[in-house]
């Protein structure tokens, strides 16, 4: 078989698609995810190698295929040495996942179709130098306290949310659904769409519970994955609005955390839509314009 490193993740096979659903629990603290994959193949292989922080507990991993076939994968105890001698296996290890196919399962090169479906549980975090899904304190209008989770994946730290290529050189496309509670709001990079895609839909509905609800978001375009994120709470702790700089509408603020800046000049002001002299917090500042609307999803004022 070809040799596999649990230190580094080949880029034999890559991703170009995410179809994620997050079920959050911000009062228990713990989360549910399930998401597809889509594949390219660039190399004939007989492992898929990707990264999922070994507080990720997994509950199902499949592969399925064009031509119709599903492969479900089963956990091995984590040596390398037991991981050789099996099919259908993986060994979930130091933030890596390894999954082995073997030859009579072995993917080729060019080939279409391949989808990598992963389902698992998590905790939100505290800790901003180690987590990516995080419990943030907040203030709701009344000034009582409240609590909203949040990400943020810099660092590489989107593998502690979900199992993804965590690189930033790689760019995909990413859907979003998210579960949360009546009454709760919850935004991301993206506007919610009311025609979202089947995958997203059926995804969601295996996570559906009495007196939850479900929030699809547009696709994104091609991203770096340290850029794309979502938030979840009382609405008063994530929303209000601005007159974006780019298209001069009314827009809605997201309150996703970040750095603190205050805007002191007119070309922070132009840049960013916002008022001369008030403080605000911003993580994501674009380089190029045709990503404007991640910035109209990145900025809040506090």
């Amino acid at each position: 078989m070809a040799s596999y490193s649990f230190d580094t993740v080949p880029a034999s096979i890559t991703p170009f698609h995410y179809d994620l659903a997050i079920k959050t629990d911000i009062e228990q603290g713990k989360f549910e995810g399930k998401v597809v994959i889509y594949l390219k193949v660039w190399e004939d292989s007989q492992y898929i190698s990707l990264q999922a922080s070994r507080d990720l507990r997994f509950s199902g991993i499949q592969l399925a295929r064009a031509q119709g076939s599903l492969i479900t994968f089963r956990c091995v105890a984590n040596n390398p040495e037991t991981l050789e001698a099996e099919l259908c296996a993986y060994v979930h290890r130091d933030d890596r996942l390894i999954l082995t196919i073997g030859s009579e399962h072995k993917l080729f090169v060019g080939e279409i179709g391949v989808q990598l479906h992963l389902f698992w549980t998590g905790r939100i975090g505290r800790d901003v130098g180690e987590d990516g899904y995080l419990v943030r304190a907040c203030r709701d209008s009344d000034g009582h306290q409240n609590a909203l989770a949040l990400t943020r994946f810099h660092f590489n730290q989107a593998k502690t949310a979900y199992p993804c290529w965590d690189e930033p050189f790689l760019k995909a496309t990413f859907a979003l659904s998210m579960i949360n509670k009546q009454g709760l709001a919850c935004v991301s990079c993206m506007p919610e769409t009311s025609r979202p895609r089947g995958v997203q839909v059926a995804l969601a509905e295996g996570m559906m519970e009495r007196e939850w609800r479900a929030t699809h978001f547009a696709t994104t375009l091609p991203i770096g994955i340290s850029l794309f994120a979502w938030a979840a709470g009382p609405p008063e702790c994530l929303q209000s609005a601005y007159v974006s700089a780019f298209t001069g509408k009314i827009m809605r603020v997201d309150g996703l955390v970040g750095e603190r800046k205050i805007l002191d000049g007119p070309a922070d002001s132009k840049e960013s839509g916002l008022t001369v002299g008030e403080e605000h917090r911003i993580i994501a500042k674009p380089k190029m314009e045709k990503y404007h609307h991640l910035l109209d999803s990145f900025i809040v004022k506090v």
